[in-house]
């Protein structure tokens, strides 16, 4: 797809929407500012219930399964702000369609994707703690918030509309003016699915560790 919208000048872009989420644009800022020094740590998690009421998404050779429906995005966030690991490994997590999963960079940071389809009607949470030299953002169902060294939490209040909303408008907006989508570009979606991949790929043989070629 990739190839054939540069070969027709269309534009293309994947709907990652969490590079467009008010939270994870705050997390954006937090790790490439270095304003708490190099970060440390990454732990993403996504899951919800057994989506039990589609049959197209439980058709593992069509969906990709639960690392492809879900934590794609996550994988995304993952590549989008620490780059491409050297190797990922990956091993099951749960009894339905879940997976923990490392990325594993030779001078850090320590990054762990997780999450998945668990019992069916389980509710959609995402999360992500992320641990800097000097401080650690995290969400969670609560809110956002950031703890400094002496222990002290602060919640964030996150300016922002909704997120797929302002997604929507920016991929019109590249339509509208032909201009390539450079916030979400679909060859970094396309490292995502190749990433995904490689878990999926790991999961199967135990954990065995993977080298990355995104």
């Amino acid at each position: 797809m990739t190839a054939e919208a540069k070969k027709h000048n269309r534009v293309l872009m994947a709907g990652q929407v969490l590079r467009f989420w008010p939270e994870y644009l705050h997390l954006e800022r937090f790790v490439k500012s270095r304003e708490y020094g190099s970060i440390l740590s990454a732990t993403f998690v996504r899951q919800c219930g057994l989506p039990d009421w589609s049959r197209w998404l439980l058709d593992e050779n069509r969906s990709g399964g639960a690392v492809l429906d879900l934590l794609i995005h996550d994988i995304d966030q993952a590549l989008w702000l620490f780059g491409e690991p050297d190797r990922i490994a990956a091993k099951s997590l749960g009894s339905i369609d879940a997976v923990t999963a490392s990325f594993i960079y030779p001078n850090g940071p320590q990054v762990r994707v997780q999450g998945g389809w668990f019992a069916a009607g389980s509710a959609l949470s995402m999360t992500f703690q992320v641990r800097a030299e000097r401080a650690e953002l995290e969400l969670t169902p609560t809110g956002l918030s950031l703890s400094n060294q002496a222990g002290q939490r602060n919640q964030i209040a996150v300016m922002g509309g909704d997120a797929y909303e302002t997604e929507l408008a920016y991929f019109v907006r590249c339509c509208r003016t032909n201009s390539q989508p450079e916030r979400c570009m679909p060859e970094d979606s396309g490292r995502a699915v190749k990433a995904a991949l490689l878990m999926k790929q790991s999961r199967a043989l135990g954990g065995e560790q993977l080298k990355c070629g995104l």
